[in-house]
């Protein structure tokens, strides 16, 4: 008989059919696009481990599917104080509050707006702005925008419930490195989609202002500022000192030298 032979016709050992669980006592919370505990991840163990009775196991493909868009809103809605939450592309985007770069841009942003610019124009006629405003956009979006602008009277827009569910014409956005990712792609995206026509970038970091146009579902750069004196659309009649929307640097202390 030939080796192989003896092989197939010997005593084969007893396979051992191994299935993985996972044990599954933390509540999951959709948390920035992925599943997340509370506690620990989860650990897959064997299940013929008798540690672990199959009344505490579950079977990972009974897991939690991606939650709908109103459970989404509900997390939002239940989020610490501090934190932001925004729904775009089905996913729940979480955020901290902004730095003080951030800050100092929105402020003198949104002064210039609503009171007039420091060069001596006037306020944007037939114009309502709203800072920090949410507002719910097509494709169950849920955004936060840094400023948005309105050609309606302000008495009708304030009657409007919350999140806003008319489309802006202008939207700005102060880059903030918590947000700057999403602002820069998706949520981007779903403004020109939206229909909304002007869009402001504004990057304290890099000090630059960046204004860009709809056109037809794209978004196209009319021009970057920095630190002229210049007006930008769609508020052609209220120019503005760019260099003034960025944080002053304050110069590092000098060193004495020893003699």
């Amino acid at each position: 008989m030939s080796k192989s032979s003896q092989c197939r016709s010997g005593p084969e050992a007893p396979k051992k059919m191994t299935t993985a669980f996972a044990i599954s006592t933390h509540p999951s919370r959709w948390w920035g696009g992925h599943f997340l505990c509370r506690d620990p991840p989860l650990d897959i163990y064997d299940s013929h481990d008798e540690r672990y009775p199959r009344s505490q196991m579950k079977a990972r493909h009974s897991l939690p599917t991606e939650p709908a868009y109103d459970e989404l809103v509900g997390l939002v809605r239940n989020l610490p104080r501090g934190r932001i939450g925004q729904i775009v592309n089905g996913k729940l985007h979480v955020s901290t509050s902004c730095d003080a770069a951030h800050a100092h841009t929105l402020a003198e942003l949104s002064a210039t707006l609503l009171a007039g610019s420091p060069l001596g124009d006037p306020v944007p006629t037939g114009w309502t702005f709203l800072t920090e405003v949410e507002l719910l956009l097509p494709a169950e979006t849920l955004v936060v925008a840094d400023i948005a602008g309105w050609r309606i009277p302000h008495d009708r827009l304030a009657a409007l419930p919350s999140p806003i569910g008319v489309v802006p014409q202008w939207v700005c956005e102060v880059l903030d490195p918590s947000t700057r990712v999403l602002d820069l792609t998706h949520k981007r995206h779903h403004y020109a989609l939206s229909g909304i026509s002007n869009l402001w970038i504004v990057d304290p970091v890099a000090r630059v202002l960046e204004v860009y146009e709809n056109t037809r579902g794209r978004w196209t750069l009319v021009t970057a500022l920095s630190d002229e004196e210049a007006a930008a659309a769609p508020f052609m009649g209220l120019r503005m000192d760019v260099g003034e929307l960025w944080m002053p640097i304050t110069p590092p202390p000098s060193r004495r030298l020893r003699h």
